[in-house]
């Protein structure tokens, strides 16, 4: 009988862990979910700082340099504005998801691209978040011949980072 007692105390034990494990599994998810997320966790408005998420640009057209342009024009972007101590910079980790809308920054940054041939045309604008108010637009042109993806993408960041900088302070004073 000894034998049978512990197999049932062991029993038991193992039933009471699951059930404690159950029980306390809703209580765990949203710390695991902020741990992978931290995007939600960080406040968005940082010592009075304004946050700007940078979207991913869309695109439009078959070429198959679309997808790369996208990407790293959006990662020039944020390489650019991130070294600023005047804005938090937030990256778009959560692409058209329920998450994406519970960081609510205060702008966003979307860009469009268009590739014809070697022909690259961006348009790009800085639209306020609350009120939905286009701060800042541009249209930029390039040659995918003269240049490679990686310069077009760095030289757009170059020429897009400052305005949006002085944009979004401007939008600021106001």
């Amino acid at each position: 009988m000894p034998v049978l007692g512990r197999i049932r105390r062991l029993r038991y034990s193992i039933a009471a862990g699951a059930t404690a494990i159950i029980a306390a599994a809703p209580l765990a998810v949203p710390l695991v979910h902020q741990a992978n997320y931290p995007a939600i966790a960080v406040p968005i408005l940082v010592e009075s700082r304004p946050s700007v998420m940078v979207e991913r640009f869309e695109r439009s057209g078959p070429d198959y340099r679309s997808e790369a342009l996208s990407q790293g024009i959006s990662d020039a972007i944020i390489e650019k504005l991130a070294k600023s101590n005047d804005i938090v910079v937030l990256v778009d980790m959560f692409h058209g998801t329920k998450e994406r809308r519970l960081a609510n920054p205060s702008y966003a940054l979307q860009g469009r691209i268009q590739v014809e041939g070697a022909h690259l045309r961006s348009t790009i604008r800085l639209v306020r978040r609350a009120d939905g108010a286009v701060i800042w637009a541009n249209n930029y042109n390039s040659n995918l011949d003269q240049q490679g993806l990686a310069s077009v993408a760095t030289s757009l960041a170059k020429n897009i980072s400052p305005k949006v900088e002085r944009s979004m302070a401007t939008a600021e004073e106001r």
